[in-house]
């Protein structure tokens, strides 16, 4: 897998000169897509201290949206700069709609990343574990990374 990438205010971030093509790139994340190594990278950002609910569901469906159209095996989601609070309302939306949809898009692994912020690690885990009690078409392997390195490197 090509792990080239450059550092960019103390963050590693993808370039299309390492075969990944951006899908999305607006105040709340930026999205890259590798047809090569089929991995769809989300990388959130820290304008989502100021997205509301609604903000947070379009943007999850906007996810969704591309694992449907690239059916990437691999997802790397990366939330160290995912700002916004987590409610109640956020995880029961993950949970009951849009867990399955990710359960049955083909994807079979996903790459985590966390900061260091506790409570917050909390929630995104909460998150991941709603997704892993829904009905699955084939099992996901989740695993949880402290860099984009990493995770690219995760096989």
């Amino acid at each position: 897998m090509n792990i080239n990438h450059i550092i960019l205010s103390g963050r590693e971030i993808l370039t299309e000169e390492s075969g990944y093509s951006l899908l999305k790139d607006n105040a709340y994340r930026m999205m890259w897509f590798s047809s090569a190594s089929s991995v769809l990278i989300n990388i959130w950002k820290s304008g989502t201290i100021a997205m509301n609910t609604y903000e947070f569901m379009n943007e999850t469906h906007a996810l969704v949206q591309s694992l449907f159209t690239h059916k990437p095996n691999y997802m790397i989601t990366d939330h160290r700069e995912f700002y916004m609070r987590i409610q109640d309302e956020h995880k029961a939306f993950t949970s009951y709609q849009l867990s399955p949809v990710i359960h049955k898009s083909g994807l079979k692994r996903v790459g985590i990343i966390l900061n260091d912020n506790l409570s917050f690690m909390a929630d995104v885990e909460e998150l991941i574990e709603a997704g892993d009690n829904t009905a699955s078409v084939t099992p996901l392997q989740i695993q949880k990374f402290s860099t984009l390195h990493d995770a690219l490197r995760w096989k």
